[in-house]
């Protein structure tokens, strides 16, 4: 059976389970960036955490699964099967992912991955050139945003290392402009039409091409508007070698001139590497045979890392009357009330949603777009933009005409400063043009084909919202009835998740603070610093303090390289004694080098104290571990070292004790600033909220049951004076680390409360846990990082911090007793 795209996921999956193994031995550096990015956490600075999307952690390794671990550079090593295509020889692997799903941020890791391989690796064979093409000027503007003055790496500071930060020398060109390099990384940005041919104006050949000229001004041959800019080809033939990245790339498919263009530097062995990123990778019906990975629309929409689609139906039958404007007034007018209610929500937030219109035709589009304007007083708010329709063997395709394309870039660009609240269009399914300010959209057309009901729902599912964050962000499809069908359709064929129309969705809630409850305002410590190195001091680390070995080295085993043969039939084994094998270290170095990086690779500690551990493990070999110090100039002493029970034995003592016995190192000087709850910026939510009493926010969103019964409590206990819910976008989290994935973690507390006693205030740091939270294996380092933090708190500020973590039970059974008694029995339990 070929290998397909979930073959290779299901592989991808268990080597990371595995640890990532053997790529430490290939590459420091793809070891160090997968760690970094998908196994240490990120936050940032004024609040709230960061996190790749499963997808795009997914993508970037099945990268480096096939490309540096197995070795699979053509198109018949990844299907596991000799293929003949016209895809030609070069490396390349094609990456079907659903719009919105972040395809740029999986180039954005490709860039930093072979910048640093190249700076650090010398002997790798990377290269700091890379050409990402574009199929139009539309998603050519939003890579040049994305990437320019640092773009996408200043505004997520999490794609590189912060060691190595400093060393990022990055410099974007736009469509070959001929400036000047000046970095020692060039990413080229260009446009597929700087591929064509230059040629001069055509004249139009007969009256409808003359009025497709009015239609979209003078029609240029393509390729006229890059005449007087450098030849692409000529200029990536100037580098060694490239990194090619294709954007929305089922255009980039054998016989077009994009597809020829990248063959061309390939016959002149310039290209290292070429990733085809698009939402569809079909090209005559038949799938990409380099595609390697695939993050359909279904999965992107149950993952919530792109808008919840929901319907909206009318209950009552509309009347046919063949007049496309009274047919469609209902939906209208249901369109602009649910476009109404969603600018108000959005006002609090200075967000600005907008309604997308698609029509039949530019005629019946000029129509609506009057109506919506005149009669709903959205005047100049309104964009009309006039495409022309084309069959293609991928459905029905709409180019925007000439003189509209300049309007459709700049709104694309300006939605959130500029005043266009309505687009009115009659396809505007060219790739790009999917602002995620799109909230309601209005089909007015009928939907002949799967893919226009899928490419019609994509101008609208980037999200507006962060995926953690609390806030259901839905994208409202007003129900028009062949959209309906076709979306079951793929539904039942599994293409598309099922949308439940009859669901009821939570209405957002506004979560903010109430001047009137000011009082209850908590002034929230920011601490920076605290946990600062997550290697063991090695320094200071006595071997004295480790087990030794009660038995002498001559009681045990040399171990012996004897080959066993085993008869499948009869279950006999059969020893071939006219071959052994000699698996033994030649040298005694090589034999304690090998112990060094197995601690080191498995323990807490870092690489970089190989020269620090090296001689307390040969030390311990030699003179402490067994019974008596041993001779390892004597072969058969030397070769008894090998035997599985005392290396084994001898890593495990290092590990326990780096692992659970040593300190970790801490910023002897952290820095405090402080928060008020009552200046919080309103955000909305929803979750589930409780109206509370205590607090400065009405309403306080919360995740389980337990933690509103605690909410609760608090608000009928006298000695409670104020608390507050930690929400998401607090920039209040807990440093700790966790030794099993040997990496710096932050987590966020549930609650904090203050009350007072006998004139005397406490600030409680609360966690409020179910029942079966103990058994995670994290819970111990967390705790101890809590009360760590109060113990930092209290110091720098001078008042009374306690961390406790309350579980259901406990808050069950102790309901009853004030705050300060139930603490007490919960911590005098735990001690």
């Amino acid at each position: 059976m070929i290998r397909g795209p979930d073959d290779i996921l299901r592989e991808v999956i268990l080597w990371r389970e595995e640890g990532y193994p053997s790529i430490s031995e290939i590459s420091k550096v793809t070891e160090r960036l997968l760690n970094y990015w998908f196994v240490e956490e990120h936050t940032y600075e004024e609040g709230g955490s960061f996190k790749f999307w499963d997808c795009q952690q997914e993508a970037f390794e099945t990268l480096i699964y096939l490309y540096s671990i197995k070795k699979q550079h053509t198109i018949s090593d990844i299907r596991d099967e000799h293929i003949e295509t016209n895809w030609g020889d070069w490396t390349k692997y094609a990456f079907q992912m659903a719009t919105g799903s972040g395809k740029t941020f999986v180039m954005a890791m490709v860039i930093v991955w072979q910048y640093f391989l190249k700076l650090k690796e010398k002997e790798s064979n990377a290269t700091t050139n890379f050409l990402l093409i574009a199929p139009n000027t539309i998603v050519l503007d939003r890579l040049i945003y994305g990437f320019e003055g640092g773009g996408v790496f200043q505004e997520f500071p999490f794609f590189i290392p912060e060691e190595w930060r400093s060393e990022f020398n990055f410099q974007v060109i736009s469509q070959s402009s001929g400036e000047t390099k000046h970095a020692h990384a060039i990413l080229h940005i260009t446009n597929r039409h700087q591929f064509h041919k230059k040629q001069g104006a055509t004249k139009p050949e007969n009256p409808i091409k003359k009025v497709l000229q009015y239609l979209g001004g003078p029609k240029p041959t393509s390729g006229e508007e890059f005449k007087d800019r450098i030849d692409l080809n000529e200029l990536m033939l100037r580098y060694d070698k490239i990194v090619v990245l294709n954007d929305e790339a089922h255009h980039a498919h054998p016989g077009t001139q994009w597809f020829k263009a990248i063959e061309k530097l390939s016959k002149h062995d310039k290209i290292l590497l070429q990733l085809d990123f698009t939402a569809t990778t079909i090209h005559d019906g038949r799938i990409f045979p380099h595609l390697v990975y695939n993050y359909p629309l279904k999965r992107a929409v149950e993952d919530k890392i792109v808008k919840t689609p929901l319907i909206i139906t009318l209950e009552k039958d509309r009347i046919k009357t063949n007049d496309y404007m009274t047919d469609y007034a209902p939906i209208i007018e249901l369109a602009h009330k649910i476009y109404q209610k969603k600018k108000k929500e959005f006002e609090l937030i200075n967000k600005k949603p907008v309604l997308f219109v698609l029509c039949d035709n530019n005629n019946n589009a000029d129509t609506v777009g009057r109506k919506i304007a005149n009669d709903y007083g959205y005047g100049n708010k309104v964009l009309v933009i006039h495409t022309l329709t084309r069959k293609t063997s991928q459905g029905v395709k709409g180019d925007i005409v000439q003189k509209d394309l300049d309007k459709a870039r700049k709104v694309a660009r300006e939605i959130d400063s500029n005043e266009i609240e309505v687009i009115v269009s009659v396809l505007m399914l060219t790739e790009g043009w999917d602002v995620k300010n799109v909230v309601v959209i209005l089909p007015m057309r009928a939907f002949t084909s799967d893919i226009l009901t899928e490419q019609t729902l994509g101008r609208g599912l980037r999200r507006m919202f962060p995926p953690k964050s609390e806030v259901d962000d839905i994208l409202y499809v007003v129900d028009h009835p062949s959209f309906i069908k076709n979306w079951e359709e793929q539904m039942k064929a599994g293409e598309l998740p099922k949308l439940d129309i009859t669901r009821t969705y939570l209405p957002p809630t506004w979560v903010m603070p109430n001047e009137e409850k000011y009082h209850y305002d908590i002034i929230i410590p920011i601490v920076r610093g605290g946990l600062i190195d997550i290697s063991p001091d090695l320094e200071n680390f006595n071997i004295e303090d480790l087990p030794k070995q009660q038995r002498s080295i001559g009681s045990f085993r040399t171990p012996q390289g004897n080959v066993i043969a085993i008869n499948l039939f009869l279950g006999k084994q059969e020893e071939l004694k006219d071959i052994t094998l000699d698996y033994f270290f030649k040298l005694p170095q090589t034999y304690f080098s090998f112990l060094t990086k197995r601690i080191l690779n498995i323990s807490a500690a870092s690489q970089s104290q190989f020269s620090i551990l090296y001689p307390k493990v040969r030390d311990y070999v030699l003179y402490k571990y067994f019974k008596e110090s041993i001779d390892i100039s004597d072969e058969k002493t030397f070769k008894k070292l090998h035997n599985n029970e005392v290396m084994k034995d001898i890593l495990e003592n290092f590990i326990h004790y780096i692992n659970e016995e040593m300190s970790l190192t801490y910023d002897k000087q952290p820095s405090l600033t402080e928060l008020h709850i009552k200046k919080f910026r309103p955000f909305q939510t929803t979750h589930k909220v409780y109206s509370s009493k205590k607090s400065v926010f009405d309403e306080v969103p919360y995740d389980s049951e337990p933690e509103k019964d605690f909410m609760m409590y608090l608000d009928n206990r006298e000695e409670v004076r104020a608390y507050t819910r930690i929400f998401w976008k607090l920039p209040v989290y807990i440093t700790y680390y966790d030794r099993k994935k040997k990496t710096i973690r932050k987590y966020r507390p549930d609650f904090i409360v203050e009350a007072e006693r006998e004139s005397d205030i406490t600030h409680f740091l609360v966690e409020i846990k179910g029942e079966y939270y103990d058994q995670q294996e994290s819970v111990k380092y967390k705790t101890q990082a809590g009360k760590k933090w109060c113990e930092t708190v209290s110091a720098l500020t001078g008042n009374k911090w306690v961390y406790v973590k309350i579980m259901e039970d406990d808050l069950k059974k102790y309901k009853t007793k004030e705050l300060f008694e139930m603490v007490r029995l919960i911590n005098r339990k735990t001690a």
